[in-house]
């Protein structure tokens, strides 16, 4: 038997609303029983009619009693929001049992599926299963994503009796993606999540509330990204990323990654009225970050925190950057840890390091352990720099731990001048670990960078300081038989007025360009090398006894010796000195004395720089004719 209809009126399957103006074919075949749609449409409660042109109803077979499987094959086209409300009618309520509004996007909707339930009196639909799929086009969206809008061409939505999902390529705010959205359905199912892939870019960062300084990120790089929303809760999310492609700048460390090098990079938080990033993690060649970002209401930076940062080898500490407000500079502020000049110089691992960068609050800074070389580094310094150029600022801290000093820091060369002050030179000297019988004085330490990472030329002046229970001096007067001057070290001291030295400092060695000590008991001439980390020491010069009446003679040779003195010369451990001195010296007066002086080798090393203005003020001492001396790295004979 078979026919056709139209005008018809149809109500399908209890609970949804009926089909209107229909037109088919209905066929009833053996036992096989389909009735076709051809023409007609559905108007759910929200949207506009739903046209349901190739839909079909089918009992496969009619003979079986209380039980009868039923199929409803139902093909559609109308508005997102209307095939929504659809398969939110009981039994399906799938937005509902999603806890989502049926008016969740804009757009229209291409579906097909199923509808499978047995015809069994009293059952209802309890049994009912679905499967519905196909496609959104012109997607837009205010709510799928809380506080974003969502806009994608096509989609491709799925809904089953366990849960539904809309997959395909958009942009959330701008932001370019490529996810899938899951929502499963059931007891408890009260969590949907959103997985796929994102344009990385600094616009990305800030949309998802990580708000970086101005030039931080440059580029785009595909990322992870993946968004978890749960009912009464504020949407959690992650992006992660290797960076390819996106470079980095923070020239306030003067490191960079360039756009071809990779990263990982790892960031999560929570979406909200004020986005919270409590995670942000970055791994670079020569980076290590791992903290979280602070923002004010209305998304403006309150602070990056670094709990920790590992810049190369030089940088260990924990580190805010501190938001100004919008368009302005940050602060940045070191919380510890500790700065190790021996490596500054590998500080832009990643390549292309600026030390450059806009003017802004001053660098706070308050560092555990400042490493100049093997054996001195400062401890609790603080300090206030300025970051325009390089650092640039005064400070306070300790030697060793010990004796407190104080400085200035300026920028040299790409990296940083020192000053170093002090009202107890012996302290200084001795926290130090250099000479320990050193007592009071004034002192003035100038350190400029030269060569390669770690290595400076210095200036050191030290006045009105005592020197008593010396060994290597006890050696020298002792071998000269001046008694006076042997009873007077080992009673208040002796005293010198002036001492000045030019020194190049590495992280293992200090060399002794020319070096001078000025009393009124004696004079001293000092030039060789200090092995910091094995304590070895070649030292050569002249002692002059009686130097304020000898010294009259010094305008014809060096700072510290006389008009006759005796060439000596100090070696080995500076624990336990060998002494030697050349008697003869004596008999050579003033300009004749070198020819007698043990020859040093000549230098490795470059000349050394001119002070940076900021510290040249310092009062220095002599000229400094080092250019034209050798560097003593040892010496031949004795």
């Amino acid at each position: 038997m078979a026919f056709d209809y139209d005008g018809a009126e149809v109500k399908f399957l209890k609970d949804m609303p009926p089909v209107k103006n229909a037109e088919g074919h209905f066929t009833l075949s053996d036992t096989r029983l389909v009735v076709s749609v051809d023409a007609g449409q559905v108007t759910p409660d929200q949207g506009d009619a739903i046209e349901l042109t190739g839909s079909s109803f089918i009992l496969p077979d009619i003979t079986v009693k209380d039980g009868s499987p039923a199929v409803i094959r139902l093909q559609t086209r109308s508005s997102v929001t209307a095939a929504l409300s659809l398969l939110n009618v009981p039994p399906l309520s799938v937005m509902d049992k999603a806890g989502l509004a049926v008016a969740i996007a804009d757009g229209r909707a291409v579906l097909e599926g199923t509808l499978a339930v047995p015809l069994k009196r009293g059952d209802g639909l309890k049994n009912l299963q679905y499967h519905m799929s196909g496609d959104l086009t012109a997607v837009a969206s205010e709510t799928l994503v809380k506080g974003r809008t969502l806009r994608a061409p096509k989609m491709r939505v799925t809904a089953t009796n366990t849960g539904v999902t809309i997959a395909g390529s958009g942009e959330i705010d701008g932001v370019p993606f490529d996810a899938t959205w899951a929502q499963p359905i059931g007891k408890g199912a009260d969590k949907s999540t959103l997985r796929g892939q994102v344009r990385l870019s600094n616009n990305a960062l800030e949309t998802f509330g990580v708000r970086l300084p101005q030039g931080t990120v440059s580029g785009t790089a595909p990322a992870q990204l993946a968004l978890d929303f749960q009912r009464g809760r504020a949407p959690r999310f992650s992006v992660n990323s290797q960076l390819r492609g996106i470079g980095l700048r923070v020239p306030q460390i003067s490191w960079s990654k360039p756009a071809n090098r990779t990263a990982q990079l790892s960031v999560a938080g929570a979406l909200g009225a004020i986005p919270v990033v409590d995670t942000l993690r970055l791994e670079a060649p020569g980076l290590t970050a791992s903290g979280g970002v602070a923002l004010n209401p209305g998304g403006t930076l309150e602070r990056v925190r670094f709990d920790t940062l590992k810049v190369g080898g030089w940088l260990n500490a924990p580190v805010d950057i501190l938001g100004q407000g919008a368009g302005k500079p940050v602060q940045i502020a070191l919380r510890g840890g500790s700065v190790d000049l021996r490596a500054m110089g590998e500080a832009s691992g990643g390549g292309g390091g600026n030390t450059s960068a806009p003017a802004g609050p001053p660098m706070q800074v308050r560092l555990d352990r400042l490493q100049i070389t093997d054996t001195i580094a400062l401890t609790d310094l603080q300090g206030s720099f300025g970051t325009a150029g390089g650092l640039d600022g005064a400070f306070r801290a300790r030697m060793n731990g010990g004796t407190a000093v104080e400085g200035r820091v300026v920028p040299q060369a790409g990296r940083s001048a020192v000053r170093l002050i002090s009202s107890d030179a012996g302290g200084v000297l001795r926290s130090a670990g250099l000479l320990k019988q050193i007592e009071g004085g004034q002192l003035q330490l100038l350190l400029t960078p030269v060569g390669n990472a770690g290595a400076f030329d210095g200036t050191l002046t030290v006045g009105a300081v005592r020197v008593q229970n010396a060994p290597g001096i006890a050696g020298l007067v002792n071998a000269i038989s001046v008694v006076g001057l042997v009873n007077e070290l080992n009673g208040d001291g002796i005293y010198f007025e002036d001492v000045e030295a030019q020194f190049s400092l590495t992280p293992n060695r200090l060399t002794l360009r020319q070096g001078s000590a000025v009393g009124a008991s004696m004079g001293l001439s000092m030039d060789g090398v200090y092995a910091l980390d094995s304590g070895q020491l070649a030292m050569q010069g002249v002692i002059t006894p009686v130097y304020l009446l000898n010294g009259i003679g010094s305008v014809l040779t060096r700072k510290g010796e006389g008009l006759f003195g005796f060439n000596y010369t100090l070696g080995g451990d500076a624990k336990a000195l060998a002494v030697s001195v050349n008697p003869l010296s004596a008999l050579a007066p003033g300009m004749f004395r070198d020819i007698l002086r043990s020859t040093p080798r000549q230098p490795t090393t470059g000349t050394r720089s001119g002070l940076p203005d900021a510290l040249a003020d310092t009062p220095t001492g002599a000229p400094d004719t080092a250019a034209q001396k050798p560097v003593a790295q040892g010496y031949e004979g004795r």
